[in-house]
């Protein structure tokens, strides 16, 4: 897949005068770093999804290292919820 995205930005740079200048890509797409920085164009990510799911995501690490979840993601204790924030939905 990431050959046939950077063939169809290439093409786009040869056949269009203006060309690309930045590229634009879900925050989850994860050719965007490799292939702009490879051609040289800008990035700019956003999150689609809720503030509260891109905090739980970047909490991740976290929530492993305090062994509230393991590796996969599973509750290490059984029935216990989860608050990222007192003003947050619970897990």
């Amino acid at each position: 897949m990431l050959q046939k995205v950077e063939e169809f930005i290439e093409e786009i740079r040869t056949t269009d005068g203006d060309g690309i200048t930045c590229v634009v890509a879900d925050e989850l797409i994860g050719w965007g770093p490799e292939i702009t920085a490879k051609m040289g164009i800008p990035l700019a990510v956003f999150f689609p999804g809720s503030a509260l799911w891109l905090a739980f995501g970047l909490s991740i690490p976290k929530l492993i290292d305090d062994g509230l979840i393991d590796c996969d993601g599973t509750s290490i204790e059984q029935h216990r919820m989860i608050q990222l924030s007192p003003t947050e939905k619970i897990f």
